[in-house]
């Protein structure tokens, strides 16, 4: 059995010249993260991300169990780890505590 391409996902920034070679030579799969538009919900054209903001503030959408992390700033070594090393962590969303 080959072993599994690795996958590279990165959030993505305004187009520009971007050299493929890399990811094609060593057969890396590219997954983009840039998906939000204007998009009508309920009647309603705003932003994607805008719309998820109003569903969560008006509680119709439960984000409770996305963040299961949460450090104090002192603590941003131990934060990272926990996202670099979420198989073993389980980290989905990691917050700093400011209080």
């Amino acid at each position: 059995m080959a072993p599994p391409t690795p996958r590279l996902s990165a959030p993505v920034n305004a187009p520009e010249r971007w050299e493929w070679s890399p990811l094609y030579f060593k057969e890396i799969s590219w997954v983009g993260s840039n998906a939000f538009g204007i998009e009508e919900v309920e009647g309603v054209r705003l932003h994607g991300i805008e719309h998820f903001l109003r569903l969560v503030e008006d509680g119709r959408i439960d984000l409770t169990g996305m963040l299961t992390h949460t450090f104090r700033l002192d603590q941003w070594r131990e934060a990272f780890t926990a996202l670099a090393t979420q198989q073993e962590t389980g980290a989905v969303k990691v917050a700093f505590d400011f209080r």
